[in-house]
């Protein structure tokens, strides 16, 4: 994960955390991050977007294939802007591309092939096998950032391209007969250039080997991961002091031991602990369905309960304990109110001694302090 730190002298200064390897650039769309996920049809969107307007543009106002490229186009320009300028913590955001690139890319594919059928003259004629070209070279340069998966992808694509730029060009002049099996296989073999890539990085999800996560949709090889630190540790960050806590692996011995103190002593609460952080709120719940309650939502924003309805659990015996997430710092005014719990908790509770439950106090597994609340 990529980290930057907050200025010190801010109230509530965090580790900022990324589930990223690039940085966040105005052109981090076209990074091998992205491209593999969202971008294999670029060339082929944008060349048929702007074939379409020229070739529509004049018509009427009510012209329905205007409109759709109007429409389509000022929806990709739009998303890939917002985008480009804001950082993206999940590839599954970029799937806010996919429908106009989809329908940019299909309307501009069909376009082109009815214009390169009927052309009289020979720009017209080049139109289509120059963008079949240029899609082709994108999804080779895409394809290559990773040659163990699928080798026989770039080959492939190179081959159908061969086939299919000449019988294209050779289309064009072809009368009688020859046109029909002309027009197949130059077509087949062009939907195999332009598509291969694509299809074969959408199949897969089908290997858990390449299928992502819960917390990161992904595609093909090189799936970005927000694990750091000791293995069942937390990377801690966010924009209310969150932590991320994407990883799949069982509870450490620490923090197993940690949840039996806590059973020991926490007689008939209604909650196990609560926590607005880290394990405790994620691999916890689901590795052994202990009803904790979770605080702060995935940001650490999200008010989950108010402080108000928090001292109520805790006065009704139905909360006697809380993990605290270590990255809030303790000064200033709370900016949450979660971070007003947090405040609430760390003035009006005691803090338990981790030699009471763990093995050794710096045990990284646990990087959070433990409240009890009475």
């Amino acid at each position: 994960a990529t980290k930057s730190t907050a200025s010190p002298s801010t109230p509530h200064a965090r580790k900022m955390v990324s589930l990223g390897s690039e940085k966040n650039t105005w052109y981090k769309l076209l990074t091998s991050r992205f491209t593999p996920q969202i971008g294999w049809l670029y060339p082929l969107a944008v060349l048929g977007l702007v074939h379409g307007l020229v070739l529509r543009g004049r018509r009427p106002r009510t012209d329905r294939l205007r409109g759709g490229y109007l429409m389509w186009g000022t929806w990709l320009l739009t998303t890939a802007v917002v985008l480009s300028v804001v950082d993206i913590p999940h590839t599954a955001y970029v799937a806010g591309l996919a429908p106009a690139l989809a329908a940019l890319a299909a309307a501009g594919a069909v376009t082109l092939w009815r214009v390169h059928r009927t052309a009289g003259n020979r720009p017209a004629r080049l139109l289509l096998p120059l963008t079949l070209l240029a899609e082709a070279a994108w999804t080779s340069l895409v394809a290559s950032a990773h040659p163990d998966f699928a080798p026989w992808l770039i080959p492939l694509i190179a081959v159908a391209t061969l086939v299919a730029v000449p019988g294209l060009l050779s289309y064009g002049r072809a009368t009688g007969r020859r046109l029909r099996p002309l027009a197949v296989t130059s077509l087949t073999a062009a939907c195999l250039a332009m598509f291969a890539a694509p299809a074969a990085w959408s199949l897969s999800v089908l290997d858990q080997r390449y299928g992502g996560s819960s917390f990161e949709a992904h595609a093909g090889p090189g799936g970005q991961s927000a694990g750091g630190g000791a293995p069942g540790s937390a990377v801690y960050g966010g924009a209310g002091g969150a932590s991320y806590d994407m990883s799949q692996a069982p509870l450490t011995a620490g923090q197993k031991r940690l949840l039996d103190y806590v059973r020991r002593h926490n007689g008939d609460a209604t909650y196990t602990l609560s926590a607005d952080g880290g394990w405790a709120r994620s691999r916890a719940i689901t590795h052994t369905g202990l009803p904790i309650l979770p605080l702060g939502g995935f940001a650490g924003m999200a008010t989950s309960v108010t402080l108000a309805e928090y001292r109520h659990l805790v006065a009704s015996g139905q909360l006697r304990f809380a993990l605290l997430n270590p990255s809030v710092a303790t000064g200033g005014a709370p900016a949450s109110e979660t971070a007003k719990i947090n405040a609430w908790v760390r003035s009006a509770c005691t803090k338990i001694d981790p030699k009471a439950y763990a093995a050794s106090p710096a045990d990284p597994s646990l990087p959070e302090p433990l409240y009890r609340c009475s």
